[in-house]
């Protein structure tokens, strides 16, 4: 008996040992990461159940869930976001953005996911040159960047103005064409006024354009940045992680 307890705790000590890689993560992301091409296609992933550093109810930073070193640059306040539970909040003139670096680029294909709420009609997330730039997901600011917006006739706008967390899907070819879908909802497409200008960029969550009227209003619980342009079964999973593991609904 002495020697099969002896054995029994070599084979838990053995079986903690071999536990992979990420198994310390927030329920659900090892497998959207799985689903979405692995840790090499998931260039940065912000979940607000995991990585953010707070002073009070302040958010001062958001790291990558999977770690400071080898993922996603850090997120680093401007203003005072806030947080509670898994939600960082933005009001007007704060946001959280990286420095630029050479993991965010528009001049090659890649897809931000997102699952947000923008009760207040501002910008919510983007990738450009620089962090003062604008953001991602409007066609019409000079072919550099694109930004998600409400309240711009020439831009991509099914963002739903109001309180519920929902999943957004925004990808693009690294050229002019960019696309915008909630999930089991119609894809909308645009084109950027010319051509991404090629270097590293910033990514930036919150009201970006704050001081041109924007009054924020915006919580985010995730956000996910990769490497190519998303098919039909990656939007699907991010839809069922958002809604199962991020207090997203589905539309």
């Amino acid at each position: 008996m002495q020697n099969r307890i002896i054995l029994l705790e070599r084979n838990l000590r053995h079986a903690r040992h071999v536990q992979p890689p990420g198994s310390s993560l927030p329920a659900g992301d090892d497998s959207i990461i799985t689903s979405l091409g692995g840790n090499s296609s998931v260039l940065a992933f912000y979940d607000g159940r995991s990585g953010v550093a707070t002073s009070g109810a302040n958010v001062t930073s958001w790291a990558d869930v999977r770690g400071s070193v080898g993922f996603g640059p850090s997120l680093t306040a401007t203003g005072t976001p806030t947080f509670a539970s898994n939600k960082v909040s933005f009001g007007a003139g704060t946001d959280l953005h990286s420095a630029t670096t050479s993991l965010f680029t528009l001049t090659t294909p890649g897809s931000l996911l997102i699952a947000c709420s923008n009760a207040g009609g501002a910008n919510i997330a983007g990738i450009a040159p620089s962090a003062a730039a604008a953001t991602i997901i409007n066609p019409g600011d000079n072919g550099t960047d694109y930004s998600i917006w409400t309240d711009h006739t020439t831009c991509i706008s099914t963002v739903v103005v109001g309180t519920t967390i929902i999943p957004y899907v925004c990808s693009w070819d690294g050229n002019t064409a960019v696309t915008l879908q909630i999930p089991n909802q119609t894809l909308i497409s645009g084109n950027a006024n010319g051509t991404y200008t090629a270097g590293n960029c910033s990514f930036t969550l919150g009201g970006f354009f704050a001081n041109n009227g924007d009054n924020g209003n915006i919580v985010v619980t995730c956000a996910i940045i990769v490497n190519h342009q998303v098919n039909v079964t990656e939007t699907n999973a991010f839809r069922d992680y958002a809604v199962a593991q991020q207090g997203a609904t589905a539309q």
